[in-house]
């Protein structure tokens, strides 16, 4: 099951990068484009020398991303640039030139004609042995040929292993064909033979490599990849509900939505392999053609042959699974709800997958009305669940957060000139100011990092579940619009991180991420899963704490006006919650300790089943300590 949390949250890895279709860039449009993203930077405003010893290898990575054609010989000037080298890279993109990038092309033109020389000397057929898997971030650029070759070897047999499992010999030979078609297409996209082709495939790769250099979150994207990037912001997922990674055997389901067609039929798993679609073999397909023969119309069926690995041996076994296409539309499951009985009342359990608004519904209407009807059966505790959320929009996490605070701060932005603002929850009271859990994980992001750590900072919250979140603290802009309007531009689109944000302790999530009160650890803990293991992360910040708002984000006009709405109902900072720790903790670590001791495998949620636990006790200590005060006031 590890790998199958591998780079959730991570962007997808694509093996084999063809691109279709580069954007129409001239190297001439370079300084404006460079500019115009470098002005709303948060930490760059020019190309210094660290930026261009980034630009630099991610070129690198950008033409060979399995570092499987150059030699480290040949990309070693761009690895551990010269100061010659560092102005040069300057030059190229502050004047519009591409000389080095112009060489290296031309030193990946010769390494695609050796990789073919060598093309006859390659094991084409599959060891007894299970190939050995390859990971994506280990790889290193090769230092001889020999070393070159058997990473080749290496990647065929992963491949054949996963054609041969097709158990049809015209499949298999079918893949095959796949496999060196696919290669052929990736090599043809690096050398094309038109010039003016050649030239906006270059610039396209330097707007790329200059882009990712800038932080982990920055991006430039072809018109054909953004048009990719609204439908996703449309949130509608490949026909079945499923998130894919591209592997080098394979495409990894690495995400199952919930409400879709492939969890409502649940035949497909997490970890699934599919080697083909409609009884054709993809292995060597890039993702997008994947996507493009899963998606079809609603109600028609699509035939995945997929390897499943067995838990017991660790061996991949073939299955056939038929699915019904469906849109998926994440509004269909954005947030789940249910309760349990407990003493006179009932606890309600909230799992909230996106911060989601549409013309219709969002997430704060959502969840404001499930609390309200819950508050009518006699509500004593709320276990809000933003495991596996990745975020949303900024204005609802204010609004959820609001949910459960007064008046006050709940998060602040910092841009790239310094300049900070604050969000404020301003509802006259919160919907519910009773006992209150969060439950994260490491893959909870962005949004979710607000909430969680705004509402712990105000000790309205007790945070529990794995020892960190994702730690992304930083907010982007994107240039394109999720609009079937919407056009984009031939000259390609991007996003921008344009600053960090931070809860009202001062502290941003970024890399370090929320911490749990009360760890109760996930496979995902022991997966290099966050911010923090990403290329190029920003660095961490703080800023003075805002628990007393002092309006100097305002204009001395409207401060009159925010400090009376204040007067009857700014937040505080409690304890009543979090002094009840210590013994919460000590309780769920005995559980834990009986629970390791008494069950090897279970299938449990023992993150959900401690929670519940945990709310429970809450909700006795605290009407015990409501009692103890009460009788302490009356006598």
């Amino acid at each position: 099951m590890k790998r199958t949390f591998y780079l959730l949250i991570s962007s997808l890895i694509i093996t084999i990068q063809i691109l279709a279709t580069p954007a129409k860039l001239s190297f001439k449009d370079l300084p404006q484009k460079t500019s115009e993203m470098l002005e709303q930077h948060a930490v760059y405003h020019k190309i210094d020398a660290a930026l261009a010893a980034r630009i630099l290898v991610t070129f690198c990575d950008q033409i060979d991303p399995l570092h499987s054609y150059l030699l480290h010989s040949e990309v070693s000037e761009f690895l551990n640039p010269s100061k010659e080298m560092i102005q040069t890279v300057i030059t190229c993109f502050t004047k519009g030139e591409a000389s080095i990038f112009l060489e290296m092309f031309a030193k990946m033109n010769q390494a695609i004609l050796r990789r073919r020389s060598f093309e006859k000397t390659l094991n084409q057929i599959p060891s007894k042995n299970s190939p050995k898997p390859l990971r994506m971030r280990d790889l290193h650029f090769a230092y001889t040929s020999e070393e070159l070759q058997q990473r080749w070897s290496q990647i065929q047999q992963l491949q054949c292993a996963a054609a041969q499992s097709l158990k049809d010999e015209t499949l298999y030979e079918t893949a095959l064909l796949r496999l060196r078609k696919q290669r052929y297409n990736f090599e043809e996209s690096r050398i094309p033979k038109d010039k003016k082709i050649l030239q906006q495939t270059i610039a396209t790769y330097m707007m790329k490599a200059f882009a990712s250099a800038l932080d982990s979150e920055s991006a430039y994207y072809t018109p054909t990849e953004a048009q990719q990037m609204m439908i996703g912001m449309q949130q509608r997922l490949f026909g079945i509900g499923a998130l894919l990674r591209d592997d080098i055997d394979g495409f990894t389901v690495v995400k199952i939505v919930e409400g879709g067609p492939a969890a409502q039929q649940g035949s497909l798993q997490l970890g699934d392999k599919i080697i083909a679609i409609n009884n054709e073999p993809i292995i060597g397909f890039s993702l997008p053609d994947v996507v493009e023969l899963i998606r079809g119309p609603p109600g028609s069926p699509v035939i995945l042959q997929v390897m499943r690995e067995k838990e017991e041996n660790k061996i991949f076994s073939p299955q056939t699974i038929r699915i019904f296409r469906g849109e998926v539309v994440v509004k269909e499951q954005r947030y789940h709800t249910s309760t349990q009985p407990f003493q006179n009342g009932m606890i309600q359990y909230l799992k909230l997958h996106s911060f989601y608004q549409d013309e219709e519904t969002s997430a704060h209407n959502d969840l404001r009305s499930s609390l309200q009807s819950a508050k009518e059966n006699h509500l004593k505790g709320i276990i809000l669940d933003l495991r596996f959320n990745p975020g949303g929009l900024l204005s609802q996490a204010v609004s959820v957060t609001g949910l459960f605070l007064s008046k006050g701060i709940v998060v602040s932005l910092k841009d790239e000139t310094g300049t900070i603002i604050h969000l404020r929850n301003l509802a006259e009271k919160p919907v519910w100011n009773g006992p209150l859990i969060i439950l994260i994980n490491r893959a909870s992001a962005s949004a979710s990092e607000i909430v969680a750590q705004t509402l712990q900072d105000w000790g309205r919250a007790i945070v529990i579940g794995d020892d960190r979140s994702f730690g992304k603290g930083s907010f982007q802009i994107f240039t394109m619009i999720p609009s079937k309007l919407n056009t984009p531009n031939p000259q390609g689109e991007y996003k921008i991180t344009r600053g960090r944000y931070y809860t009202v302790s001062g502290k941003s999530p970024q890399l370090t991420g929320v911490h749990s009160d009360i760890i109760i650890p996930s496979p995902l803990c022991s997966e290099d899963i966050g911010e923090k293991f990403m290329r190029f992360p920003l660095p961490e910040d703080t800023i003075a704490p805002n628990f007393i708002d002092s309006f100097s984000d305002l204009s001395f006009f409207q401060r009159p006006f925010l400090q009376k709405l204040y007067n009857d109902s700014h937040q505080t900072k409690i304890t009543k919650w979090t002094r009840l720790l210590p013994t919460l903790k000590e309780s769920s670590q005995q559980r834990l300790t009986h629970h390791t001791k008494t069950v090897e495998k279970s299938d449990t949620d023992l993150q959900l089943e401690e929670a519940w636990n945990i709310m429970k006790e809450l909700i006795q200590l605290s009407t015990s300590q409501a009692k103890e005060n009460d009788q302490e006031k009356a006598a």
